[in-house]
């Protein structure tokens, strides 16, 4: 403060208290370690005051509860829905085949000859989604990410393309869902 240095001209010592910034290892930035921190700061008889944003923590720890609850039940719904797609495109191909299928059981085919080429399928048809699905979001990510690398945001974070033990964790997802639409649809067809 410069050009008001008439303001400090009365003032014989600091107005403003002390005050000391502590930041803490990345070891220790767990929440509960903060708060046990701030419960031994504050038992320090000459600290009058402890703040560490705990409001502001707290309404950002309750957003991200309700974000990551919102994801659960959106995932639920989309698993759902994708079963369900998987289903009934395996009863329109099943539909298709109606007659081979009739014949194959009229010949002694088993139940399981029958199924093994359609679970075949969905699994086929349920790992293409997810690869399709990642490439799609890894296209998006390439885009998204070539825009942050050149604005002034890029030192305040990294952007990062989902972890393989996650995409792997997506496409395996995406076959049981391709199975399980398959297992209700010829678990219905079958029983005709």
């Amino acid at each position: 403060m410069k050009h008001q240095a008439s303001l400090f001209e009365n003032l014989s010592k600091n107005p403003l208290p002390d005050a000391f910034e502590i930041r803490i290892i990345s070891s220790s930035q767990d929440w509960n370690e903060v708060e046990r921190l701030s419960n031994r700061i504050k038992s320090i008889p000459q600290v009058d005051e402890v703040e560490y944003g705990q409001l502001w923590l707290d309404r950002f720890a309750n957003i991200y509860n309700l974000f990551r609850l919102t994801s659960y039940a959106m995932g639920g719904l989309f698993f759902t829905a994708s079963v369900f797609i998987a289903a009934n495109t395996s009863r329109l191909v099943l539909y298709s085949r109606r007659e081979e299928i009739e014949i194959m059981q009229l010949v002694g085919a088993t139940d399981s000859f029958i199924k093994a080429p359609i679970y075949t399928e969905g699994f086929i048809q349920g790992a293409l989604g997810g690869i399709i699905g990642l490439g799609a979001l890894f296209i998006i990510f390439l885009l998204i990410a070539s825009k942050f690398k050149q604005g002034i945001i890029s030192g305040f974070f990294y952007i990062r393309f989902i972890p393989p033990g996650l995409s792997f964790g997506i496409i395996f997802y995406s076959m049981l869902m391709g199975w399980l639409g398959c297992h209700l649809s010829l678990k219905q067809f079958l029983k005709r």
